[in-house]
């Protein structure tokens, strides 16, 4: 239970960032080749957009799943007694990867809209320091930021 209360706070700080840099490095090599409008013939650009996302979220869950793995891992070193609670572990992975997600898709807009790719890395360091400021305040707060959400209680 000590990691539950714990990995938000820390999820705060890097996943926005991991946020930030995956939607940034799927996103760059098409302004870089100066491919969107090549590969806009060839594909929907919406198309284009889904499958970036897709794979983006595959990190961003593998990210929570491995949070998860470590959880549990720990809490066997140390000897806790009695299985690990799986409901508040699935609750866990269920809102943290949702939030995760949703952090990317706007990374992924602005990586997207930006030729600068520092534009969007700067957008998910200031969120993250602002989430985890947030995190400070009362638990209500958390909501009206997007980056805040990781500390909000379910």
């Amino acid at each position: 239970m000590f990691f539950l209360y714990q990995f938000p706070i820390l999820n705060s700080i890097m996943m926005p960032v991991m946020a930030a840099v995956v939607a940034s490095r799927l996103c760059d090599i098409e302004h870089k080749g100066q491919t969107l409008k090549l590969l806009h013939t060839v594909m929907p650009a919406g198309r284009l957009f889904a499958a970036k996302f897709l794979c983006g979220a595959q990190y961003m869950l593998t990210a929570a799943l491995l949070q998860i793995i470590a959880i549990v891992i720990a809490g066997l070193v140390v000897g806790f007694e009695g299985s690990p609670p799986l409901d508040k572990l699935l609750y866990y992975l269920l809102f943290t990867t949702a939030v995760n997600v949703t952090i990317l898709l706007l990374q992924q807009v602005l990586s997207l809209l930006f030729r600068n790719q520092m534009i969007p890395l700067t957008v998910g360091i200031i969120g993250s320091f602002a989430g985890l400021f947030i995190m400070f305040f009362p638990q209500n707060l958390g909501r009206f930021l997007l980056w805040g959400y990781y500390g909000v209680p379910s």
